[in-house]
């Protein structure tokens, strides 16, 4: 909206923050307080977590599974992860987000709550093999470019990068509605 609206309907370069497109901001700020966008021209953050595209999905033994979805209907927004060790169930969470969040702010929420999580849960537990699934696409390559302008890119590109610093951390790229166990869960 920011990008394509203000600019227009303010009549001002997208960089100059005044008049109609302050106001349009602030109101955008109060209806998605979480997942901001900010029309400045981005800051660099690299994710150093690994990353695995080919789809070539595998429930690794031994080590820590999450697998993440985000969604949105007439319903509402919303997201839900589950972690697991062989196949267990070891954690989970299913939660409702602001109705005007996108698909993409949904996927990156599920990510960003199941490492939150993670942090959390195995704080002292080192140099484990953590590998996250996600069907989308969009989020997983959002996290791999160094440049983001998303507030919901930025604090998961900082939680990954928490995660792995103890961790080997991969985030999967696994095929949407393909029976994958932990995706349909």
């Amino acid at each position: 909206i920011r990008d394509t609206v203000a600019s227009v309907w303010n009549g001002l370069v997208p960089t100059r923050q005044t008049g109609h497109y302050h106001e349009l901001n602030k109101i955008i700020n109060r209806i998605i307080p979480d997942f901001s966008y900010d029309n400045h021209a981005g800051s660099r953050t690299q994710c150093n977590a690994n990353f695995n595209l080919k789809n070539n999905f595998q429930n690794v033994k031994g080590c820590l599974n999450i697998y993440t979805d985000g969604s949105k209907d007439d319903n509402g927004t919303g997201f839900g992860w589950v972690a697991t060790v062989d196949n267990d169930i070891i954690g989970e969470c299913a939660k409702k987000i602001n109705m005007y969040n996108s698909v993409f702010q949904a996927e990156l929420a599920a990510i960003s709550d199941a490492v939150t999580w993670l942090i959390n849960y195995i704080p002292y537990d080192n140099n484990r093999n953590v590998f996250i699934y996600s069907d989308s696409l969009s989020a997983i390559m959002a996290l791999q470019n160094p440049v983001e302008r998303s507030a919901a890119v930025q604090e998961c590109k900082g939680l990954l990068n928490r995660l792995h610093a103890n961790n080997r951390t991969v985030v999967c790229w696994i095929k949407g509605h393909a029976e994958h166990t932990g995706n349909e869960m």
